[in-house]
């Protein structure tokens, strides 16, 4: 058994196994450790320290039976009990089928990997509250230190102009007609921060991630139309889609609100821009069709839109945008009672076709 300075060693020793790949960095606070405590048993951060983190490979159960010397079953039992607890991946090898395993990323996985089964415990609560210290403190600026961000905002497609050609990685639904599988989890920033009143199972894993979601992590299947209604229905009460900064089929898509959420909430109230990457479409109001009601207003997520008082007799009071300030996410158009607005294409960024290409250049952008 580890025990008195050997504990306060291994767990220090795991905070730097998280941050050996140069990428993701920990901030240097007594939380760090007091949440790794909490996660892991003594024994259970000893073999994490042989597991690598999601985006530096997979290891094997057979592969850490030798590495470690310990029984198969010992080695699953403990592989078992991370899983359950949310700090610890799985999905299957492409060519053989066999589980392979990764932890997931130290800040990320106190979101949605801690809550998506949607229950709540003192554990989960401390680690919360952990988490909540760091973030007061300045931790969501390690999060987002690039200017080519992870995760890029998907806008609202029934209101993109049909006159506009629209590339299949700027829909979401091309990517929920081409997935294998998909189901939804609770969403990790809203169970936690607790903020708003908007709908918690709202986060979508697609194909190899949704088979670890549904066999830990009490995912629930669903069926493509499914998928589609819930992301737009969920647009309409105000949230924002997000997926990854790439062109490959997404991991997930989080349904992101201003209040609760974790990618939001740094360009809320910091003006963070490395939080995401913008879509390319911005509001444009029909004013034969606006009567200045304001609902969009009262709805964008970010505060980018206003209303401008007419100063000039004959001139009726319409809506405005302030481009600088919009994510293109369509949630004004979702909300207009009069299907006033269209999301008119301003900018034509292509991301990069694939997340290694990403995170490369994240890496390189990195501005602290």
């Amino acid at each position: 058994m580890t025990a008195g300075s050997d504990v306060k060693s291994l767990y220090g020793r795991l905070r730097e196994h998280y941050t050996a790949d140069g990428i993701h960095a920990l901030p240097q606070r007594k939380e760090v450790l007091q949440i790794l405590e909490l996660r892991y048993t003594p024994e259970e951060a000893e073999l994490a320290l042989s597991i690598p983190v999601i985006g530096q490979g997979r290891v094997s159960l057979e592969a850490l039976v030798e590495k470690t010397g310990e029984k198969e079953a010992e080695v699953q039992n403990k592989l078992d009990s991370l899983l359950f607890k949310g700090v610890l991946y799985m999905e299957r090898k492409r060519d053989d089928g066999r589980e392979v395993y990764c932890l997931w990323e130290f800040l990320y996985s106190m979101a949605t990997p801690l809550f998506g089964d949607g229950l709540v415990d003192d554990t989960k609560r401390k680690v919360t509250e952990l988490r909540d210290k760091m973030w007061d403190a300045g931790s969501s600026y390690l999060q987002y230190p690039s200017t080519h961000p992870y995760s890029r905002v998907m806008p609202y497609e029934p209101t993109l102009d049909p006159a506009v050609e629209v590339a299949p990685y700027e829909k979401y639904s091309h990517y929920v007609n081409n997935a294998r599988s998909i189901c939804v989890v609770a969403c990790g920033c809203r169970m936690s921060v607790d903020h708003c009143k908007l709908p918690v199972y709202v986060c979508i894993h697609f194909d190899r991630q949704a088979e670890y979601w549904i066999k830990y992590r009490r995912g629930r299947e669903l069926t493509k139309e499914e998928a589609l209604e819930l992301i737009e229905d969920s647009v309409r009460k105000g949230l924002v889609v997000n997926g990854t900064n790439d062109q490959e089929m997404p991991l997930a898509f989080c349904l992101c609100c201003r209040d609760c959420c974790e990618i939001l909430r740094p360009f809320i109230e910091n003006f963070n821009t490395n939080a995401f990457a913008r879509s390319n479409f911005i509001p444009h109001w029909d004013l034969t069709k606006c009567n200045a009601c304001n609902a969009c207003q009262k709805a964008c997520p970010v505060g980018a839109i206003g209303r401008h008082l007419s100063h000039i007799e004959g001139e009726r009071d319409h809506m405005i945008v302030m481009p600088d300030r919009c994510i293109g996410c369509g949630v004004c158009s979702a909300v207009c009672p009069q299907g006033a607005i269209t999301l008119k294409r301003v900018r034509d960024i292509v991301p990069l076709p694939t997340r290694k290409e990403v995170v490369g250049r994240h890496a390189v952008e990195r501005v602290w």
